[in-house]
C-alpha cells in the first residue's frame, strides 16, 4: 500500500534543488585554526572571573546593543546552507544592506529562479516594509505571468499573527486565505508560512531549528503539488532538469554543418 503524503513529500524533494534566503541578520561562524588566549576580568571574591572580550567582540556587541538587536533575530548562515546541502539543494544566504527599492528588485530577481524564497520579516531595522512589499510583489507578479506554484517561507522572530493577519488584508483580493491554526496562507498556486528562528523568546508559531528546516519547507511544498496530475508533472520536470546538460552536451557545434546540409538539401526547408 503506498502512502501517498510521503510519496508527494518525495517527489517534491526530488524536485527542489535551489532556495534563496534573505537576512538582514545572516552571520556566517567562524572557528580560528589558532589558540585564542584570553584575560579574565577580576571577579568580586565571590564569582570567578570571566574571560573578557577582545576589542572586535566587544564593538560587535555595543553596536548590536545602540541599534536594539537580538540573539533572536540572528541567523546561522552556515548552519542553513549545511542543513539544505545534506538534501542535495544549493541554499543562497543573502543579507541585503542597500536601499528598499534595490533590496525589493533582488528578491523579485533572485525568487524568479529559485524554487522556494525564505525571508526574514525584518530586513531592515529602520524599515520594516521591505519584506511585506516584496512579498506582496512576487504574489502580483506570479499572478500577472499567469500563476507559478510557489513557497514564501518567513523565518522569523516576529509575532506570527500579526504578520500573516497583516498579510492577510494585502492579499485578500488576490484569493489568499488565512489559517491561523498552521500559521499559513493560502492561495491557488501559492503558500506562504510562518517559522519561527530557533532563539524567539516568545514563540507564536512553531520553532524550527535549521536543521529541521529544509523537511519542513519541502512538506509545505508538497502541499501544492499533491495530487496525481500534479505529481506527474512534477516527475517529468525533474528527469529533464536532472538530464539537462546531457541532453545539452548531444548537441555539439559540430553538427551545425551535418545540419545545415540537411537543410539545404530539403526541398521545401519551411
Amino acid at each position: 500500500m503506498i502512502d501517498l503524503p510521503q510519496y508527494y513529500r518525495e517527489k517534491a524533494g526530488a524536485f527542489i534543488k535551489t532556495v534563496v534566503c534573505f537576512d538582514d541578520k545572516a552571520e556566517y561562524p567562524k572557528k580560528s585554526p589558532y589558540i585564542k588566549v584570553s584575560t579574565s576580568v577580576p571577579s568580586d571574591g565571590f564569582e570567578p572571573g570571566t574571560p573578557a572580550p577582545d576589542d572586535q567582540e566587544k564593538k560587535a556587541i555595543d553596536a548590536k546593543q545602540e541599534d536594539g538587536e537580538s540573539e533572536s533575530d540572528e541567523l546561522n548562515a552556515h548552519a542553513l546552507i549545511e542543513a539544505f546541502a545534506q538534501k542535495d539543494v544549493l541554499c543562497s544566504v543573502i543579507a541585503p544592506s542597500s536601499e528598499q527599492e534595490a533590496i525589493k528588485a533582488q528578491i523579485l530577481a533572485l525568487t524568479r529562479v529559485a524554487d522556494i524564497a525564505i525571508l526574514d520579516w525584518k530586513l531592515a531595522p529602520k524599515d520594516p516594509t521591505i519584506a511585506r512589499d516584496a512579498i506582496v510583489s512576487i504574489v502580483k507578479s506570479d499572478i500577472e505571468c499567469g500563476g507559478r506554484v510557489r513557497l514564501i517561507a518567513i523565518y522569523s522572530d516576529a509575532n506570527a499573527v500579526d504578520v500573516l493577519t497583516e498579510l492577510e488584508a494585502l492579499l485578500k483580493e488576490n484569493g489568499f486565505s488565512l489559517n491561523l491554526e498552521d500559521k499559513e496562507l493560502k492561495g491557488e498556486h501559492a503558500l506562504i508560512v510562518f517559522f519561527q528562528k530557533p532563539k524567539t523568546p516568545k514563540p507564536t508559531a512553531d520553532v524550527v531549528e535549521y536543521k529541521d528546516l529544509p523537511d519542513r519547507t519541502i512538506e509545505e511544498f508538497s502541499k501544492l503539488t499533491s495530487g496525481l496530475l500534479p505529481v506527474a508533472a512534477l516527475s517529468a520536470i525533474t528527469e529533464i532538469r536532472q538530464q539537462t546538460h546531457h541532453l545539452l552536451a548531444t548537441f555539439p557545434s559540430t553538427l551545425d554543418g551535418a545540419f545545415i546540409a540537411h537543410r539545404c538539401l530539403i526541398p521545401d526547408p519551411n
